[in-house]
């Protein structure tokens, strides 16, 4: 008892004032609290002076805390607000930015999360939600675990902000950015010093995207089947059965699912040159470890069996729904038509936009699990 009433001493001098402590000031309060044990009428009296002045003084605290919440939200809103909507460089974002989180230290959580969803909601007002994905990325401080962690949870405040507006007004373009910088922001070295709780919170972001989009970027492998005949593409088990470089890619007969010979893997870009937002894909057979290509003679997809890299092996990936995507290199679309190899096996090539183009069923794949 007797440290337990050395620790609470200051904070009961403060709280109490004159009033209580007049007479012989810290001595009086001591041998009130070194005295619980033994109480008497006189002692529960003083006791109770003690407990009504501390709860007033509690009530005065707490409004004067809720006044400064209210004031700092306000500012620091503004502040963050006016930082993502600022148009420039990097450089120049990232210094005028960086201000922004003074916020960060001291603040409760809920005050950080509060400050956040009314920054991003303001900060609508100057850009769309496409555009605040890049601008909240350049909030973060390199190096700075509390700035990585906020910068993961405007992540997830613009994400739900953005998914409940109207598609018109969201963008077509948001949720293939937000995955895109998503699954960067996971492969930093900050991201496993999380907690738990945030990793969850993401995790559930990631299970709201479209199909197409978690498979691309946060499962291990995706396969990709046709949606005109319902066949999965894959490599063939047969090393340089095409040539001496390369094996074949075909889609194979049995419908709605298959084996480990149709599991791809993609490495993704921004594609800046593209008129439209999209991506740039490297494709590869996991079971082979081989990458996807396009013949330049035949227009054949085929699979390069050799180490270094082989000429047209960047794809253009464009999403037509939440499931179904279109792989094209300059002119010609990847499909898979009634042009077959044999009963079994269907040819995958390039067609040049005339008898099929990106709005045939033969040229669109379903990109996701590999059973269905």
């Amino acid at each position: 008892m007797f440290s337990l009433a050395y620790l609470l001493l200051p904070a009961l001098l403060t709280l109490l004032g004159p009033s209580v402590c007049a007479s012989d000031g810290e001595a009086r309060i001591l041998d009130v609290a070194n005295s619980l044990e033994t109480i008497t009428a006189n002692k529960i009296d003083e006791l109770k002076k003690v407990y009504t002045k501390t709860v007033q003084e509690i009530k005065t605290l707490e409004k004067l805390r809720l006044s400064l919440v209210k004031e700092l939200r306000k500012l620091n809103t503004h502040q963050l607000a006016n930082s993502l909507c600022i148009d420039g460089s990097t450089d120049i974002i990232q210094v005028q930015t960086n201000s922004s989180y003074s916020f960060l230290e001291g603040y409760e959580f809920q005050l950080v999360n509060g400050i956040l969803s009314d920054a991003l909601q303001e900060a609508l007002y100057c850009k769309t939600p496409t555009q605040l994905v890049d601008a909240v990325l350049n909030l973060y401080d390199e190096g700075n675990s509390k700035s990585f962690e906020v910068l993961l949870k405007a992540q997830i405040q613009l994400f739900h902000i953005a998914n409940d507006m109207p598609a018109a007004k969201r963008g077509k373009d948001f949720y293939g950015k937000f995955a895109y910088n998503l699954q960067k922001l996971k492969q930093m070295q900050n991201f496993k010093d999380l907690s738990a709780n945030l990793k969850q919170d993401i995790d559930d972001v990631v299970n709201r995207l479209p199909n197409n989009l978690q498979y691309l970027f946060f499962h291990s492998h995706f396969c990709l089947m046709n949606d005109k005949y319902q066949e999965y593409m894959y490599t063939a088990m047969d090393a340089k059965n095409l040539d001496s470089v390369s094996r074949y890619i075909w889609a194979w007969y049995q419908r709605w699912s298959i084996d480990e010979t149709g599991h791809i893997k993609a490495k993704i870009h921004e594609n800046h040159k593209a008129k439209d937002f999209g991506f740039l894909a490297q494709l590869w057979g996991i079971k082979y470890d081989v990458s996807f290509y396009m013949k330049p003679d035949s227009k054949l997809v085929a699979a390069w069996e050799l180490k270094s890299e082989p000429e047209n092996f960047n794809w253009n990936i464009h999403f037509v729904d939440d499931d179904r995507v279109v792989l094209s290199q300059g002119d010609y679309v990847v499909c898979s038509t009634d042009d077959k190899r044999d009963s079994e096996r269907r040819q995958v090539r390039g067609y040049k936009s005339v008898r099929y183009t990106a709005e045939s069923k033969e040229c669109q794949w379903l990109l996701g699990k590999c059973s269905r």
